[in-house]
């Protein structure tokens, strides 16, 4: 039984420290971001939803004449102050200089 309460307990400690880890890389790059952080403009493509039901704006914008996509939640969309959710809009993108691929959409 003393075996299985400590099977139980490493299992929980493992995903304790995964999910740490997956909080620790997000804020990384959120600060990476914002540190290395250049503009461009780019342009919404769609509205997408995943198969959870959550809704996100899909953009793409060029850097060194290399195409990106990026997403950004549909929440982005009432920060706005115009229409700039619909498919063909132009947006103002944030990215990491290191790493284009790493981005977000400032309203």
């Amino acid at each position: 039984m003393t075996n299985k309460v400590n099977i139980n307990k490493i299992v929980w400690i493992i995903v304790i420290l995964l999910i740490g880890a997956v909080l620790v890389f997000e804020r990384l790059k959120i600060r990476n971001r914002i540190e290395n952080a250049e503009f461009t403009t780019g342009e919404v493509i769609k509205i997408d939803e995943n198969v959870k039901g959550s809704r996100y704006v899909i953009y793409r914008f060029i850097v060194n004449r290399i195409e990106y996509e990026g997403s950004v939640n549909i929440g982005f969309c009432k920060k706005c102050k115009s229409d700039c959710c619909k498919a063909g809009s132009i947006v103002r993108v944030r990215y990491d200089r290191n790493n284009p691929k790493n981005n977000d959409l400032i309203p």
